[in-house]
């Protein structure tokens, strides 16, 4: 049977589709993922086997640039929440699918349930969490997979990294639904909210993320297939 993807943007959900994988098994959860119980249910039934938690991350150590491939061995929540590893066999085919083509970082994932946006936050998260790199869906869909008696492991890439600050009206252009407001954007513009040199720096870095997740895919097709 094959593996399932749950993205927290739209935008990510098209680019898993996009590069190969099943439209009927790729979901987006929305930022938090807030329904992942409802969603990892619905994906049981049609078939999957296992879920893997896809698409960009922050960084939150200095060292980590954007596009690094992150396949975390472990997923944390708030800081007195001990981490949850992530199902040791799944995880180690996608070393051995991906380990050899691309830098891969294992280290613990921070699952956030609001947005990091100052290097200041950042570098005091990954410190607290000893996390490198944090998203806002995998935590709960871990936690749905597991509910399902499903294995689950992450795919991410690394977007922004640590010294990079998020701006305020670039988190509100981020809908509940995962998809991106661009007239929240141009308003966050007009109103100096956040200046386009800010956007184009978290553009390239997103775009050097999605193309390592284009290729991860690729590479570990194989996978995502029925025989999986």
């Amino acid at each position: 049977m094959p593996l399932a993807v749950v993205t927290g943007l739209k935008r990510e959900a098209h680019l898993a589709r996009k590069a190969g994988l099943n439209g009927q098994l790729v979901v987006a959860a929305g930022p938090g993922a807030p329904i992942a119980a409802d969603i990892i249910a619905g994906l049981k039934d049609r078939g999957a086997s296992g879920i893997i938690s896809f698409g960009v991350a922050g960084g939150l150590t200095a060292t980590l640039q954007p596009g690094t491939l992150l396949l975390p061995e472990r997923i944390t929540g708030p800081e007195d929440e001990a981490a949850t590893p992530v199902d040791a066999v799944l995880h180690q085919r996608l070393i051995d699918a991906l380990g050899g083509s691309h830098e891969v970082d294992t280290r613990p994932l921070l699952c956030s349930s609001n947005a990091i946006t100052t290097p200041e936050e950042k570098l005091r998260a990954g410190k607290a969490a000893d996390a490198c790199a944090v998203d806002m869906e995998s935590l709960p869909v871990l936690q749905a997979a597991a509910s399902q008696g499903l294995p689950f492991a992450a795919i991410k890439a690394l977007a922004d990294p640590a010294d990079r600050a998020i701006p305020d009206a670039v988190v509100r252009a981020v809908r509940p639904d995962g998809e991106i407001s661009v007239t929240a954007l141009v308003y966050g513009l007009l109103t100096g909210q956040v200046s386009l040199s800010q956007i184009k720096a978290l553009k390239d870095d997103n775009g050097l993320a999605e193309s390592t997740l284009k290729r991860a895919v690729k590479a570990a097709l194989p996978l995502f297939m029925p025989e999986f």
